[in-house]
């Protein structure tokens, strides 16, 4: 999988209780439609491999939309301390005056 063009990352979430497992591979979206256009090969291929190990007993693949909120929240924080200190700038400019 590391050799998907356009590969961003890969993660394996683990169910504690029934022992069931995902993997999560993230692309670039422009990539995504590359790999979409070309009918999922390297999936085929990953599927076939997993399909081999004993015990797996079913496959099923599913499309993901991911947003790092956590940096959109970043973003959002960034904005509203700057709005802040313009604020206090714009305070201590009324009370002293503009200096050049």
């Amino acid at each position: 999988m590391r050799a998907l063009n356009g590969l961003e990352s890969i993660h394996r979430v683990v169910c504690g209780d029934c022992h069931d497992f995902k993997l999560i591979v993230t692309l670039h979206e422009s990539n995504f439609a590359v790999w979409e256009c070309d009918e999922f090969t390297f999936e085929a291929d990953v599927v076939k491999q997993l399909e081999a190990i004993d015990g797996v007993s079913a496959f099923e693949s599913q499309t993901y939309t991911f947003t790092d909120l956590t940096k959109e929240e970043e973003k959002e924080e960034k904005k509203e301390e700057k709005e802040v200190v313009k604020k206090v700038v714009e305070k201590k400019e009324e009370e002293v005056g503009v200096v050049f």
